[in-house]
C-alpha cells in the first residue's frame, strides 16, 4: 500500500502518511476512504504528514483534485492540517493551501506535529461571524 490511514482515538483525528507518490486517481479513491472513516467515526480533523513523500503532484492534478472535493458532499465539514519538510516543494503545496482556501475548505500548512495538532484540535473556525442585534 502507498499510504498508511488510521483513526486515532486519542486525539479524535484521522491520520494519513503517505509511503509513495500517489497519482491522481489513486488520491480521489483515498478522498472517498477518508471520508467514509470520516462518517464512521464522526470525526472531520485529518492530519496529513507528507514529510516522508518528495514528490509532488503536477499544478494541474492539484487543481483537478481540487475541484474534485466539490463532489465530495461532507468535503466542507473537514479541517485539515498538512505536514510537510524541507524536502517537500513548499510552493505547490502552498498552490493546494491556497484553492482549498479559496474554495472555502479549512486547511493549513505545518512544519511541525505538535503545532498542528494543536490548530486541529482548537475549537476556531475561521469563516465564522459574530452575530449582534441592531438596535431598533
Amino acid at each position: 500500500m502507498k499510504y498508511t490511514l488510521c483513526y486515532d482515538k486519542d486525539n479524535g483525528i484521522i491520520k494519513y502518511t503517505p509511503t509513495e507518490q500517489l497519482n491522481l486517481e489513486e488520491l480521489k479513491e483515498l478522498v472517498h476512504q477518508i471520508t467514509e472513516m470520516a462518517t464512521l467515526n464522526e470525526c472531520y480533523l485529518l492530519l496529513s504528514d507528507n514529510r516522508f513523500s518528495s514528490k509532488s503532484l503536477e499544478m494541474t492534478e492539484i487543481i483537478d483534485l481540487t475541484k474534485y472535493y466539490n463532489e465530495v458532499p461532507s468535503a466542507l465539514n473537514f479541517k485539515t492540517a498538512i505536514l510537510y519538510c524541507e524536502n517537500n516543494d513548499k510552493r505547490t503545496l502552498e498552490f493546494y493551501e491556497s484553492l482549498c482556501l479559496t474554495a472555502g475548505y479549512r486547511v493549513k500548512l505545518f512544519t511541525s506535529e505538535e503545532e498542528a495538532l494543536k490548530w486541529l484540535l482548537s475549537n476556531q473556525k475561521p469563516n465564522s461571524f459574530k452575530t449582534f442585534n441592531m438596535p431598533a
